[in-house]
């Protein structure tokens, strides 16, 4: 069974969300009752499932399958994990179980890259695109991979200086990208006449159409991916549609001169829960971004590019939660309460306040006590900070708590960032402690191991950061 049958909305006039069920009076997650799991590991707690990773990686490769054999798309897709959304061994573990290539963002990527090499999780023949702003230690680790013969390791040049080191320290013919710089924003107003203004990644298109038309002096490297990235994400609005056919456009000129030329890369990912907005919302948001690349290219007699996507957040967002108990409850209106937790929400989940749109937006949803009357609540961190609390866009709706009662809840979708944000078990707002992690696999039958990947932080680990 797919673990999307398990989607649940309307119980208790709660509107839960993929891998929800609810068993009795209390939520389970990916068939994991996490009331019990609170119970045996204490509350606060962080879970990680990383075969959730797994099932949404293979889901969107299933997406684009279906989309290019609808389309008659003759080329190849490649999903690709951008290692910046989660580092963790448990992570990329699972991860590389998969079809996938991966995207760099730093040189310290390379320390974990190395790694598994050593352990043959990741040989010559894995896709390895090279994306940043680069310094040396970055630009030394990329020639060195391409000299040991790991031939596509792609670095995407952010700028085009950056290809007089690759001409210079690489021994061999190599491939490269460039990325071209989107139009990050409009700004401006009523009085002010508006400007475009530029992403600072990448190079202009005018600028990039000059240097590929001309005697450019790359001798050594061939170009092969045109990158791309939008902030919000791959997505039916019209602002999308126009960046993207502007730049398969691009793609067409530059393929006029660069006869190697035959990779799009779209960054910035894709939402979560499409589907859940709209059945079927994913896979018609891929179908017209194909449709469009695939129009414009015929229109230019130019043959359709191989499409990668970089998915970080949509990877591993829904892997992850923080679980944790109501201790107090205050009145903030008449009609509204504020749910005092044992954590910091801010500190365990520094984006709490962006209500996402290119990726998965956090999300908060009783554990337990759904038949219970509902009330509008906030749930409160314990730090001394205003901002220390959920807002509007993760849930506002709780089960009332009744006299001899205890109410559990959890943030979903922080599988993202958020543990490199908050500095996982560094410093925290008023010294509080990391909570336990525990991490929760599934073998080949199906059976779920838990294992304590970290303990909570004790003050001696919090003191020694500080110096005492």
């Amino acid at each position: 069974m797919f673990l999307n049958d398990f989607q649940t909305e309307g119980i208790g006039g709660y509107s839960f969300e993929k891998g929800m069920r609810v068993e009795g009076d209390e939520l389970t997650f990916y068939e994991v009752n996490l009331c019990n799991l609170l119970k045996e590991f204490g509350s606060p707690l962080k879970f990680s499932m990383p075969h959730v990773i797994s099932y949404k990686i293979q889901v969107m490769q299933g997406h684009f399958e279906e989309v290019f054999q609808k389309c008659h798309y003759d080329a190849k897709y490649y999903y690709t994990y951008c290692t910046k959304s989660s580092h963790f061994k448990y992570v990329l573990d699972e991860v590389l179980k998969n079809d996938v290539s991966i995207e760099t963002s730093s040189a310290y990527d390379f320390y974990l890259i190395d790694e598994y090499v050593k352990s043959g999780k990741i040989g010559p023949d894995r896709t390895i695109v090279c994306n940043g702003i680069k310094g040396e230690e970055y630009l030394k680790f990329i020639a060195s991979y391409v000299n040991k013969g790991f031939e596509n390791c792609i670095p995407v040049l952010d700028s085009l200086k950056e290809a007089a080191y690759y001409e210079e320290n690489v021994e061999m013919p190599y491939k490269y990208g460039v990325r071209v710089s989107t139009i990050d924003k409009v700004q401006g107003g009523k009085i002010k006449k508006k400007v475009k203004a530029f992403s600072r990644f990448g190079e202009r298109a005018e600028e990039l159409r000059a240097f590929f038309s001309a005697n450019h002096g790359i001798k050594k490297g061939d170009l092969c991916m045109l990158h791309f990235s939008v902030s919000y994400g791959m997505s039916l609005k019209p602002r999308f549609i126009q960046e993207i056919t502007r730049i398969v456009e691009l793609y067409c000129d530059l393929k006029l001169h660069c006869p190697h030329l035959k990779h799009l890369n779209i960054g910035g990912g894709i939402g979560s829960n499409l589907d859940k907005k709209k059945p079927g919302k994913t896979r018609e948001t891929i179908a017209k971004i194909v449709g469009v690349v695939k129009k414009v290219c015929q229109s230019r007699s130019t043959e359709v590019p191989n499409i990668f996507t970089e998915f970080g957040h949509y990877t591993v967002a829904e892997s992850s939660g923080v679980l944790g108990t109501v201790t107090q409850t205050k009145a903030r209106t008449k009609k509204s309460l504020s749910y005092i937790v044992d954590f910091s929400v801010i500190n365990l989940m520094p984006d709490i306040g962006i209500a996402s749109s290119a990726g998965v937006a956090i999300k908060a949803f009783p554990l337990n006590l759904i038949q219970n009357k509902q009330v509008t609540a906030e749930l409160s961190g314990l730090t001394c900070d205003s901002d220390d609390h959920s807002e509007p866009h993760h849930n506002m709706t709780f089960p009332e708590i009744n006299a001899g009662e205890t109410l559990h809840v959890g943030f979903f979708n922080t599988g993202s960032y958020q543990d490199d944000v908050s500095g996982y078990t560094g410093l925290h707002l008023c010294m509080l402690p990391n909570p336990r992690h525990v991490i929760l696999k599934k073998n080949e039958r199906g059976q779920i191991k838990i294992e304590l990947f970290s303990e909570e932080q004790s003050p001696q680990q919090i003191m020694k950061i500080l110096g005492y």
